[in-house]
C-alpha cells in the first residue's frame, strides 16, 4: 500500500491561531508547508485554515512537546515552529531543544524578553 504524500510532509508548528496568525498560516501553506496550530480558545479563526489544529495553550511546553512528538510518529516531521503576534520565545527556545532545531537559545529568549 502506497502511502499519501501528505503522511511525509514537512509540518510547520504555528503557536497561537488567532487572528494575527492567520497570515502566517496561508503563507506557510503556499510555500508547501503542512500547517499545525494551536490555541487554548476552541474557535480559534486560524482553525479553519489550519492543516491540522489542536486546542492547547501555547505556553504549556510539556503538552507542545507531546503534540511534537505524537505528529512525528505519524510521519508528520515538525520542521519549524513559528510564532507571530506573542511574546514567548522561550517556548520556542525549549521546543526547538526538544526538535533539534535551529532556534533562539534559552539565554537569547530570555534576553528577548527581559526590556
Amino acid at each position: 500500500m502506497e502511502v499519501p504524500i501528505l503522511a511525509k510532509k514537512d509540518t510547520l508548528l504555528i503557536l497561537g491561531s488567532g487572528v494575527d496568525q492567520i497570515f502566517a498560516i496561508k503563507i506557510a501553506k503556499s510555500m508547501g508547508l503542512r500547517t499545525l496550530s494551536v490555541d487554548i480558545n476552541p474557535n480559534s479563526p486560524g482553525f479553519q485554515y489550519s492543516d491540522q489544529f489542536s486546542i492547547i495553550s501555547n505556553r504549556d511546553v510539556n503538552s507542545l512537546k507531546a503534540l511534537c512528538d505524537e505528529s512525528i510518529r505519524k510521519g508528520f516531521p515538525i520542521v519549524g515552529i513559528f510564532l507571530m503576534g506573542s511574546d514567548i520565545p522561550e517556548v520556542q527556545s525549549q521546543l526547538s531543544e526538544h526538535l533539534n532545531l535551529k532556534g533562539p537559545t534559552k539565554e537569547t529568549a530570555k534576553l528577548t524578553t527581559n526590556k
